[in-house]
């Protein structure tokens, strides 16, 4: 199991990434980073964090809900890739951010908060 994590909270890694990371190692991801367990990958500033066949994707597509990094284009990605073996959680989203991504889940994913 691994996590990603999107944060709006200035260039750096949050104090809520720390936080919530415990014993697993947590930092902002890197393009064509494979994905390991036990890790949590943060979206770096300014660019959508996606997951692929090849691992993580960082890119600096258009702002979705004007926002960069976005919830939206991660969860897309992730039910596009993991189907029904990703789980969404928004825990604190901004505006729509994170509603219509999550959607995508539906049919896909048994779990959805």
């Amino acid at each position: 199991m691994f996590a990603c994590l999107v944060e709006r909270c200035g260039h750096t890694l949050g104090l809520r990434s720390e936080s919530l990371s415990g014993d697993l190692d947590a930092a902002h991801a890197k393009d064509r980073e494979p994905v390991q367990p036990g890790r949590i990958y943060v979206a770096p500033p300014d660019f959508h964090l996606l997951l692929g066949d090849g691992g993580i994707k960082v890119v600096r597509a258009p702002k979705e809900n004007n926002h960069r990094p976005a919830n939206d284009p991660l969860f897309r990605s992730a039910s596009q890739t993991y189907g029904r073996r990703v789980m969404g959680i928004v825990l604190s989203g901004s505006l729509d951010d994170g509603a219509a991504g999550r959607g995508n889940f539906y049919g896909n994913c048994p779990f959805k908060l």
